[in-house]
C-alpha cells in the first residue's frame, strides 16, 4: 500500500484508506476509484499524500537509485551521522526491489 503525493496521482488509482479532512470527516471512502475531477479537488485541498492500493514500481533502477546515494554521499562521508543515514537509505531503496 503505496503512500504518494496528490501530485503524482493517476486515474484509475484505487484508495487504500479513505481521505478526511483536518476534523476528521471522511471526504472519500477506502476502494473509491481515482478520477481527474476528484485527483483535481484533491490538489486544490492540498491534501498532501494518499494511500493507493497496489505496488507502485520504482521509476529508476535498483542501480540507478544506488549510484546515485553514492554519489550524493561521496563529499560529505566523513560528516556525522552520514554513514547511519546512508545505511539507512540504502536498506529503503532495497526494500522497494523486494
Amino acid at each position: 500500500m503505496p503512500r504518494i503525493s496528490v501530485n503524482n496521482l493517476k486515474p484509475e488509482m484505487i484508495l487504500a484508506r479513505p481521505v478526511m479532512n483536518a476534523k476528521g470527516t471522511v471526504l472519500l471512502n477506502e476502494n473509491t476509484e481515482l478520477t481527474e475531477t476528484i485527483i483535481e479537488k484533491l490538489r486544490a485541498m492540498n491534501a498532501g499524500f494518499i494511500y493507493i492500493k497496489g505496488d507502485l514500481k520504482p521509476a529508476v533502477s535498483r542501480e540507478e537509485a544506488l549510484a546515485d546515494i553514492d554519489k550524493r554521499f561521496l563529499l560529505n562521508h566523513n560528516q556525522l551521522h552520514a554513514g547511519k543515514l546512508k545505511r539507512i537509505l540504502i536498506e529503503h531503496i532495497e526494500s522497494l526491489y523486494e
